[in-house]
C-alpha cells in the first residue's frame, strides 16, 4: 500500500454515496499471476538448459531457493559466481551412493535467477 506505483496497478479506488473505497482488482492480480507463473517456467528452462548438461528431472525440480525446516537452499552465491549444487543418488538399487553435481550458470542467467 505505500508503493504508488503497486497501488496503481492492483488497488482500485470506488467512490460509493461520496465515501472512498478501495477494493482489491482481481482481473489485474490474476493476470500478474499468470505472466509470473510464465517468467518462472522460462528462467527453470533456461537454468536448465544454460547450466552445463541438461540435469536430470530430480536435480532440477529438487532446487529449493530458500533455507526450509529440515533441508538448506541449493542456490549459492561465491565471488559473483552463482551455482546450483544437488544431491542424486545414481545406481540408488545396487550402490546407494550420493554425488554431488555443482552447475555453475552464464553471469546473465545467474543475475536472473538471484
Amino acid at each position: 500500500m505505500r508503493e504508488k506505483k503497486l497501488r496503481s496497478l492492483f488497488i482500485v479506488r470506488k467512490v460509493v454515496k461520496g465515501k472512498e473505497n478501495w477494493d482489491f482488482n482481481c482481473v489485474k492480480w490474476s493476470e500478474f499471476r499468470r505472466k509470473l507463473k510464465y517468467w518462472k517456467e522460462c528462467l527453470l528452462i533456461l537454468v536448465h538448459l544454460t547450466a552445463g548438461g541438461p540435469g536430470r528431472s530430480k536435480e532440477v525440480l529438487s532446487i529449493r531457493r530458500r533455507n526450509g525446516d529440515i533441508a538448506i537452499r541449493n542456490v549459492f552465491v561465491d565471488n559473483g559466481m552463482v551455482s546450483l549444487v544437488v544431491r542424486y543418488i545414481k545406481g540408488s538399487s545396487k550402490t546407494m551412493s550420493r554425488s554431488i553435481v555443482m552447475r555453475f550458470l552464464p553471469e546473465r542467467v545467474g543475475r536472473l535467477l538471484v
